[in-house]
């Protein structure tokens, strides 16, 4: 029998399991959407930059990839500018992501494990978090999942049509979040490993949808090469490691936020059937749990020795746990594995579905702890600020919004409806710093009139300096549900003469 011959590890009852699991999912996702059309806590600043960068379409941006700001677009188009159609695609995307797993579950090992996998990502703590977000990681994961979901049909067989598949996921994939391109070692690892593999597969199908993932990914290479790489660089500038300092406590950190993301039994299944040698029958082995662990196993590990010489973020493996996912799904072989996996399902649900009732909850709780209140007072308060500023600058036609600030520019361009064209950018550096100041950069000699809002008295005064007419400054106040206030200094300027001292 072909290694990657789907095997049925339980003939009673299949169909009815994929069918419980498509139930469930379905209702995690109405909730989810239903979530966010209550939620207190408004755009994150990442958010708000996406939304912005989705008024102008292009084939690539500062810091990311295009993908992410077109699915915003084709949201707000359809349903609005708020944020409930802001974060919208993100419910549906994850849906989507756990149905492609458990169609390549089934491929691999039947209806009832395709059940069991979709359902493990499909309640993981990560993905209920994600879910409330509109973030790169989440297109990330359906393109990975549906990536593997069309190699896995190469391998069995499919013809040049499933190569064509898989290589346009892969390229889309690389549209979303560069990490995409981590699929390409992790499939040429699992070919060194199989024998059985290289024979099936021969050299065509890879090759081409190789070339099929660069053909989709290629006008981003394009845009690269047009504005001096600037996404590449900007990428390269956040994975730098700088001076290692091989902290222990890093370790610990992003260990742990890995447990918080995938569940601690998932995690330790995973950890288990490795390190253990516990590999399960509910895939046929070894071949195609070798390939679920090439296309996870590396990443989480690598991260994790890299963790060691400096702060990693906990999500930037995420996409590891698409077939972290299938690899634990096997588990299901063993009675007692299975036992303790059913309700770690039910436990997770059970957390996402506290987390977000806890959320909606939050103003009814004002006095939060110090940690959770810093957490939610930088996601509250701009939609405040927003009208504010929306409200100065509708006092003069010509006037345009005039920042210096990365978060700030993201929120007050969501929250104050400024159009494209209608701000600058402060940017005294040699090279652009953020999306603004590549697309925005306040040039010398522009005439104004600006509104600068800052939030540092000192930079107001500074930034002023710079300018033939300062108005004076005009200190607006927001206060928060959690009891704090914000500060900010709002100021008319005119004729800017140049960044020089």
């Amino acid at each position: 029998m072909d290694a990657m011959t789907p095997v049925n590890t339980a003939p009673v009852g299949r169909a009815g399991a994929w069918r419980l699991a498509l139930l469930a999912i379905g209702a995690l996702t109405l909730i989810r959407l239903a979530f966010l059309l209550f939620t207190p806590i408004e755009l994150d600043f990442e958010e708000a930059q996406y939304w912005a960068w989705s008024r102008t379409l292009a084939w690539g941006y500062y810091s990311k990839p295009p993908l992410i700001a077109w699915l915003i677009r084709a949201a707000t188009e359809i349903c609005g500018n708020g944020p409930a159609c802001v974060r919208g695609p993100s419910p549906l995307l994850h849906a989507a992501t756990a149905v492609a797993i458990g169609a390549t579950g089934i491929a691999l090992g039947g209806r009832r494990f395709g059940a069991w996998a979709a359902l493990i990502y499909a309640t993981m703590p990560g993905v209920a978090f994600s879910a409330m977000l509109m973030t790169t990681d989440v297109p990330l994961a359906l393109f990975w999942a549906l990536s593997l979901y069309g190699f896995v049909r190469m391998r069995q067989g499919g013809g040049l049509g499933w190569a064509v598949a898989a290589g346009l996921a892969l390229g889309l994939g690389a549209l979303s979040k560069y990490a995409m391109l981590f699929f390409i070692p992790g499939v040429l690892l699992y070919l060194l490993l199989s024998a059985d593999a290289r024979r099936a597969l021969g050299w065509a199908k890879p090759l081409i949808m190789l070339a099929m993932g660069f053909a989709v990914f290629s006008p981003n290479l394009l845009w690269n090469l047009s504005t001096h790489w600037t996404t590449v660089v900007s990428t390269a500038e956040t994975a730098d490691v700088g001076n290692p300092t091989f902290d222990f406590g890093h370790l610990i950190e992003y260990a742990g936020a890995q447990f918080a993301i995938f569940g601690p039994l998932p995690l330790y299944l995973l950890f288990e059937q490795v390190f253990l040698g516990r590999q399960s029958t509910a895939l046929s082995p070894p071949d195609s749990y070798r390939l679920v662990l090439c296309l996870s196993l590396p990443f989480l590990l690598g991260f994790l020795l890299l963790s060691l010489a400096t702060r990693v973020n906990a999500n930037w493996a995420a996409y590891a746990y698409v077939g972290g996912s299938l690899a634990v799904a096997g588990a299901m072989a063993r009675p007692l594995a299975l036992w303790w996996l059913r309700r770690s399902v039910i436990v997770h649900a059970a957390i996402g579905l506290g987390m977000y009732g806890a959320i909606l909850c939050l103003p009814l709780w004002p006095q939060l702890p110090f940690n959770l209140s810093h957490a939610v007072e930088r996601r509250i308060g701009w939609q405040t600020l927003g009208q504010m500023v929306a409200v100065e600058l509708a006092k003069e036609p010509s006037l345009r919004l005039l920042t210096a600030d990365r978060t700030l520019t993201s929120d007050l361009l969501y929250y104050a409806r400024v159009p494209p064209g209608g701000y600058a950018a402060w940017s005294p550096g040699p090279r652009p710093a953020s999306e603004y100041e590549r697309a925005a950069r306040l040039q010398p000699g522009d005439p104004g009139p600006f509104l600068l809002v800052i939030a540092d008295d000192a930079d107001a005064s500074r930034i002023a300096r710079h300018f033939s007419i300062a108005g004076s400054a005009k200190e607006v106040t927001v206060h928060l549900w959690t009891g704090s206030e914000r500060h900010f200094q709002l100021m008319r300027l005119q004729g800017f003469m140049g960044y020089a001292p």
